[in-house]
Formats: C-alpha cells, structure tokens, sequence
C-alpha cells in the first residue's frame, strides 16, 4: 500500500479562485476579444482552450471586434467590476492565481489579456514570465494594453517583463512608476534611450547633417587568409588584436595577461578616450539630486535631466540585452541598432543609487569603468550596494575594483574560463602544494579571492579547475556559505567534495556537473578514498544536484549520508555504459539515508525498472516528482501506463513528467 501523499481536496478558497478565472477566460475569448474564425491550424479551425463549466456560459461572438474603442469599453467594465467588487487582499490573491493558471495552461488565446484583467491602478507587480507567452508574437491589441496598463500603475513595485520590454516600455515605467524596486527586462530588445529613461535621463536624437552621414566609415568584414570564409568584421578586429599581442609575447605570458586583464582595460579605455567627460553630469547628478542641465554629448544626440524616473531601483536585470542584437521589423527589414552599450549600463549604475543587484554579462567590466570616469573626474569613486556579481570573463584586475568599491557582495556568478590554464598546471605539476595566502602565484591562487569577500553566501563559478587551493579555501573560509554551483567545470576531487560536506554547515543547495572526478591520493581507488573519509551529518542540505561524468555510485551514496531535509536529488550522468544506477542501487540509496524529505526524485541515463516508482511511493510520504519515466531505461510503455494507472487509481499527487528545471523548490 502507498504510504505517498494523496491528493488534497481543493480549498473553497482555490475552487472559488478556479471558477472566476475559468469563466473569465471564456468572458475573454467569447466576448472581449474573440479570436479570428477565419484562422486555420493546420486543417481546423483556430479555437481556444474551451473549459468545461456547469454554469451557463457567453455566447461565442461570430467575428473578432475590430473597435478598438469599443474592446477598450468592455475591457474597463471588466476590470472595474473587479476592482468595485472584491476586498483588496481577496483581489490581489485572484491576481496571483491567475497568473499561476495562465503559466500552467496554455489557452491559445486570449491568455496576456486576461492576466491584465486582474491588474488595476492598485496593483503592486506583475510577472509575465510563460514561455509559452514570452516567446510568441503578441498582437497589437495586447501590446496597446499592457501599456495602458502600465501607465496606470502607479503602486508597481515589481515587474518581471523579460523578453517583451522595448523603449517605448521603459519609457512608460518612467513615467508612471516612480515607486518600482525590482524590474526584469532580460533578453528583450531595446536600447539606450530605454535604460537612460528609467535613470531619469531624456535623450532626443536629430538627424546628422548629410555630409556627416557620408563621411561615417562602415566597418566591413573580411576573408580568412586561413580558412578562405568571410569573417565578420569584430571578429576580424579581435583575431587582428589578438595576433598582435601574441606576436610581441611568447604564448604562456600571453595567457597569463588574459588572465590578469590589464591589457583588455587597456584596450577598452582606448575604445572611450572620452568617457570620463561624458560622464561628469551624471556623476554630478548623483551627488547633487536637484542638479539640471541639457547637453549634447555627441552630434545629434542631446541630453537631459527629467523628474521621471525608477531611482528606486534596487534589482534590475539587463541579462542578455547587450549590443548588439538584431531583430526584423513588420516590414521584413532587418533592425541592428538594438541593445544595451556599456555606457548606458554605466550610467545606470551611476545614478541608481540603490540598486543591489545589476545583472550584466560583464559587469566586472562596469565596476572597472565606474572607477575609472571618477579618476578621470580627480574625484574618488564611492562605494556601492552591489550584492551580486556576475562577469562572463573575469579578470584579477575586476576582481581587485569590485572587491574594493562593492564590500557587500554575497553572490557570485562568475567564469573562470581565462584561469583554467593556470589550475591545469597546478593540479598536473604541483600536487603537493597547500594554500597559503602569501603564495607568489596568483593566478594560481585565483580561486582564493572568491572568499575575500567577507558576506559571500551564494557561489557559482563555470570553467574551473580544482586545485589543493580551492580546497584549502573551502576548508578555512566557507563555513557561511548557503549554496556552491560548479557547472561546466573539467574536474574535481573527491577530496573538495568531502570538504564541501564537512566544512559548509550552511549549506542548502550543492549543484555539481563535472567531467571528470579524481582524488590527490593518485594511489587509491576513489572507492578506496570513499570509505577512508570521515562522513559527517548534514543536516542544512536541502537540494542536492550532480551530474556530468561520475565514475562511482559510492560518490553519491556518501553526499547523501547524513541529510534528513533533503528535497531534491538529481542525479544526471553524461553516460553510465557500467549500469550502476539500477533498481538495487536506490535500494542502497534508502538504506543509506530514508530521505523522508525528498519531495523530488529525477535520475537520468538510469536502467531503473517501475519497482523503483513504487518503493518510492512507497518509502517516502513527501515526494511529489519523479522525472520523466520515459528516460529510465528498464521501463517500456506498458510499464508506464500501468503506473499512471496506478496513480490516478490510489489519487496519488505525484508528478511523473516534469523537466529536471521545475525542482527548484
């Protein structure tokens, strides 16, 4: 008999939420805005997700309202109805719900509509984050309402618009939202004058004269004397740069100045010579929040203070927004001047006092400029709020700037792609060296000066390279620390496992993909290492990922031991030709630790046969999902059908399709 959870009865509460929503979508797709009869998908015609209801429904309109004026009558009376209606905690509640519902279903139509059904002049955020909704082409009706929508909320604090936001966006949440502390707009395609609009910053541009327009120089590609192919022209400058640098240095020195960084600041403040002019109004600005002036930086561009702004921005996410990106317009022709340049992040950073977390690819790069335009200015940078980090290419000499202008930071996301030369050498060459801070090599002590920010507490690094220095770090410095993702990293030790485990009583989240794990005892079998090694209890882990190539199941069993709140175990193997995750093996796992906990289950490249699915149901009263069974090599079809046979008879409230990406719990 199934010890697992059943599923609960619904509260009168969430039934009453279901109902509304449920009939206000019909509300949308039958009367508000029906959709066109005369579209077809495939050999049907188009209609929406039709949900059953007892109660008696709209009649379903013969043709789509074309007046615009009459749908924004009827979209009014809905949305006061509403707000006229329902007490405010009972309002933003449904609000939520809705949101939650158009994630999980896909309505075909009508869905972005309805979500800003349930967002009035009150309302305080809103998240449209659906893949499904991100990702398809919005009409010009949902466009025109969201930003009706935007301009009457004045209350918004929180804004997750990733994908969808444009200048024209930014420009509205300037204006109407002064009160905003936390805004996504990641991988959406705007430009400067968007981002400088929310920093309280009007930008107009005039068209150059034509003999200006003439005279610009167009930079073009070339071809490869190597390959014969046509090289873009930034990759031909930087292929061009790069032989350049090497041609003056041998290859080992020309590594080490990659990873240094000193070069590429070099280079890049060749790229601004007049950067720390440009910025001197905004560094003004920030000292003096009642400042105005009007200038022009540039021909044709001109500048100037508005009282519009967000300045109480503590969160803002530009990721994947950078110069430049290229999109095609309604008539077919390519658009390439999208995207965000280092000077408007730069000048965000500038006058957003309060913000706490910038996500940028580069923002290392960022801190560099920020300092560099207060030297350029005689003036001393100050410090700033930052809390997170995040660089795609670090370098020692962003490291030193942020660790001297940004002392809060608890979260890094860093590569260390320009290092791992460096610790290859190391881990091959020197394997009985031990940290100590007064080591002369410090790119081999690279991954030591993570831990000399004194609040870290959340540490994600890709392309790295393990070393006796990194484990002695672990050992001394990372008892804090509340989550450590490694990804993408060539190998690993045992050892720093093991030392993560004993030495991070902290720890909730541990996530690990590696392709090779090894152990400093060259001579000893892992397994060998395993059973030498103290296994302390782990009481603080609540999430636990591992993947990539692992050797040995005893890995897994040993970071397992001990930890009674665990509620995510993925465990997901490049390739495992030796079969070791089978049905005794997850035996061995319960065995080991009982994981009353464990709420998610999700094993990849696995010979688990259905016995696993009931002794887990079976064993464990919390868990709630179970991968995907398709992937679990022992199972055919008729094994899986028989098991989600067996759930829906026993109303069983397990999940037996969800992606690994929906355990973050």
């Amino acid at each position: 008999m199934s010890h697992c959870s059943s599923k609960s009865v619904p509260s009168l509460t969430h039934v009453c939420q279901s109902f509304l929503i449920k009939y206000t979508h019909h509300v949308v797709w039958r009367r508000l805005d029906p959709p066109n009869q005369k579209c077809y998908v495939g050999f049907k015609p188009f209609k929406p997700v039709n949900f059953p209801m007892t109660c008696e429904l709209p009649d379903i309109a013969l043709c789509e309202e074309k007046d615009p004026a009459v749908f924004r009558e009827r979209f009014g009376k809905i949305r006061t109805y509403f707000t006229e209606n329902l007490v405010r905690p009972v309002y933003e509640a449904l609000s939520t719900q809705c949101t939650k519902f158009i994630t999980e279903n896909r309505l075909q139509h009508g869905d972005l509509i309805l979500q800003l059904v349930f967002q009035d002049q009150y309302s305080k955020s809103l998240l449209i984050k659906a893949k499904h909704i991100v990702y398809r082409k919005w009409t010009v009706r949902e466009e025109r309402t969201l930003q009706r929508s935007l301009s009457i909320s004045a209350n918004f604090v929180k804004l997750g618009l990733p994908g969808k936001a444009d200048d024209k966006i930014l420009k509205l949440l300037a204006a109407h939202c002064p009160l905003l502390e936390d805004l996504d707009v990641s991988t959406s395609y705007m430009t400067d004058v968007g981002l400088l609009a929310i920093c309280g910053v009007s930008v107009k541009t005039f068209d150059a004269p034509e003999d200006d327009k003439e005279s610009k120089f167009v930079e073009r590609g070339r071809i490869c004397k190597e390959t014969g192919k046509f090289v873009r022209a930034a990759a031909a400058r930087a292929k061009k740069n790069i032989d350049s640098i090497k041609n003056q240095t041998n290859e080992q020195t020309f590594l080490r100045d990659i990873a240094q960084g000193s070069t590429a600041f070099e280079l890049l403040k060749q790229k601004f010579p007049l950067l720390g002019e440009k910025a001197k109004p905004f560094i003004e600005k920030r000292t003096q929040p009642d400042f105005q002036q009007t200038w022009t930086a540039k021909e044709g561009v001109e500048y100037s203070f508005t009282s519009g702004a967000c300045r109480n921005l503590k969160k803002l996410d530009l990721w994947k927004t950078n110069y430049p990106k290229r999109s095609v317009d309604t008539k077919g022709d390519l658009i390439t001047d999208l995207g965000i340049t280092r000077e408007a992040v730069l000048i965000a950073l500038i006058l957003l006092k309060q913000v706490k977390v910038l996500k940028w690819t580069d923002l290392g790069e960022i801190v560099q400029l920020f300092e560099l335009v207060y030297q350029e200015n005689l003036l001393e940078a100050p410090k700033l709020g930052l809390t997170f980090l995040c660089d795609s290419r670090l370098t020692l000499d962003k490291l030193d700037v942020t660790k001297k202008l940004c002392p809060s930071i608890s979260r890094l996301d860093i590569s260390m792609f320009n290092f791992s030369f460096v610790e290859q050498e190391l881990a091959a060459d020197n394997n009985d060296l031990i940290y100590h801070s007064s080591l002369d090599d410090k790119f081999g002590n690279s991954s030591s000066s993570f831990f000399k920010f004194m609040h870290l507490r959340d540490l994600e690094v890709q392309y790295m390279d393990d070393s006796k220095t990194f484990n002695g770090c672990i050992q001394q410095f990372a008892s804090n620390l509340t989550r450590v993702c490694l990804n993408k990293m060539i190998s690993i030790s045992f050892e720093t496992l093991a030392a993560i485990k004993s030495h991070c009583p902290k720890l909730e989240v541990l996530d690990v993909y590696v392709d090779h794990v090894y152990t400093f005892k060259s001579q000893n079998t892992i397994e060998q290492v395993v059973a030498e090694t103290p296994n302390n209890s782990w009481p603080s882990l609540k999430s636990l990922k591992i993947g990539g190539t692992i050797p040995t199941g005893c890995i897994l069993k040993f970071l397992v031991t001990g930890c009674p709140n665990l509620r995510v175990l993925c465990y997901s193997l490049y390739d495992d030709p030796g079969e070791t995750v089978t049905d005794e093996f997850i035996e061995q796992l319960l065995n080991v630790n009982p994981m009353k906990e464990l709420v998610a289950f999700y094993f990849e490249k696995s010979v688990l046969t259905e016995s696993t699915f009931f002794l887990l149901a079976k064993n464990l009263p919390k868990i709630k999902y179970v991968g995907i069974l398709a992937e679990w090599g022992g199972i055919d079809r008729r094994g899986i059908l028989a098991i989600r046979a067996f759930i829906n008879g026993n109303n069983l409230n397990i999940d037996v399709e969800s992606i690994q990406d929906q355990y973050d719990l």
